[in-house]
């Protein structure tokens, strides 16, 4: 009985990524210290690894359903997947450690589906989203590395003082804590953030940098009013947030009904 055409095909692909070995093994255990190597930006670089490693990523694209699948069909059920979600991020005090002046951050997030009620309680609506799926294989993370930070929207609440470090002497907010620890290739991919009150205040005395510098994606950018009755601020802010992006981003205004945790 002659070989399946997928078969020969794997075969072939096993030899071509043979580096004098007699055998590649395809169930030899891969070590996950091997092969891994980032690109400057923050993202692995998939296309440095082991024998066993590229046998395994040809194998799973031969015979995965769904890596096998048009790449539109693939994009659009990542998209699915990884996508559509409002996903609020905030930080609150927990305690004071005397010895070094510095409150102790409780950091959480929540996430709801992006069609769900505004301006209330978004615990009804949470839901888990499935961003283990770039952990599944090489390929899939390869070519969905970064949609979760393209296809969300991203907002902020909650502060804590901070005195010592980095934004000593500022109101430390978890935006700061969130873009420190995002890859250049992530922060690259944003396209919508909705900034916390206490973030806004340090944008508009030009302690933090324009938005387009950060995030060069972005398109949509949603400012929160504290509370009503400050048309006046508001206005002031207009102008100052305008002129630093250069009219390039799209701005949605928003009044709260109350101040934010921790403001």
């Amino acid at each position: 009985m002659a070989p399946r055409r997928s078969e020969q095909r794997l075969r072939a692909l096993s030899t071509k990524f043979d580096t004098g070995r007699a055998d590649i093994n395809p169930k030899h255990r891969v070590d996950k210290n091997k092969g891994f190597v980032k690109y400057r930006n923050g993202l692995l670089k998939l296309n440095q690894a082991s024998p066993d490693i590229n046998y395994i990523t040809k194998e799973n694209s031969l015979k995965s359903p769904l890596l096998r699948m048009p790449p539109e069909i693939r994009n659009k059920i990542f998209g699915y997947v990884l996508g559509g979600h409002d996903i609020k991020i905030q930080v609150e005090k927990n305690k004071y450690i005397l010895e070094t002046r510095q409150w102790s951050h409780d950091i959480w997030h929540v996430a709801r589906p992006l069609d769900s009620p505004q301006n209330c309680d978004p615990s009804p609506y949470s839901v888990k989203p499935n961003f283990q799926l770039l952990r599944v294989c090489r390929q899939i993370y390869n070519e969905a590395a970064v949609l979760p930070y393209k296809l969300n929207n991203f907002s902020f609440a909650g502060s804590a003082r901070k005195y010592l470090g980095k934004y000593g002497n500022n109101w430390y907010n978890p935006t700061d804590y969130w873009v420190e620890r995002r890859t250049i290739a992530q922060l690259q991919a944003v396209t919508t953030l909705e900034p916390s009150v206490r973030y806004m205040d340090e944008y508009t005395s030009k302690r933090r940098p324009a938005f387009r510098r950060r995030f060069p994606k972005i398109k949509h950018l949603i400012i929160n009013i504290p509370w009503k009755g400050t048309e006046r601020w508001t206005e002031w802010s207009k102008q100052i947030v305008v002129m630093r992006e250069k009219g390039k981003v799209d701005i949605e205004w928003r009044y709260l009904e109350r101040p934010p945790a921790g403001h």
